[in-house]
């Protein structure tokens, strides 16, 4: 007796979806994730699945809720992720925060000295509109 292969069309459909409609391309993603980039191609194609961790990434990744992902919701809007909600549009930020663990030291340092010069601009701006 043959067990016929599982697919996930519909999952590979919109992570494919996703990516493209973020500008980001499969190595990027895969890099993002530390996974291979075949494995990308193989979620997209429907011939594999990610786990649940990979997918929760996805989903922030891409600003979409996972609901949206797996087929249970038609909204893709729809993310009750608030750093996703606000980082909307800002993929790149999005994946870098993400990641956080994964970041070297040196890039941690460099990102808390942007943040910092950001905030340092804002109440400066704020002092001179009083």
């Amino acid at each position: 007796m043959t067990v016929p292969s599982v697919r996930f069309p519909e999952l590979g459909k919109r992570l494919k979806k996703c990516r493209l409609v973020t500008n980001l391309y499969r190595r990027e993603v895969a890099e993002f994730l530390g996974v291979n980039e075949h494995t990308i191609y193989y979620w997209e194609k429907g011939q594999t699945r990610p786990n649940t961790d990979n997918l929760n990434q996805l989903s922030r990744l891409y600003s979409v809720s996972v609901d949206y992902l797996v087929g249970r919701s038609e909204d893709p809007q729809h993310s009750t992720d608030e750093l996703a909600v606000v980082l909307k549009g800002e993929p790149e930020i999005t994946a870098m925060l993400t990641s956080w663990k994964n970041l070297s030291s040196v890039e941690k340092d460099i990102i808390r000295t942007a943040v910092s010069l950001a905030r340092k601009s804002q109440q400066l701006r704020g002092s001179e509109e009083s």
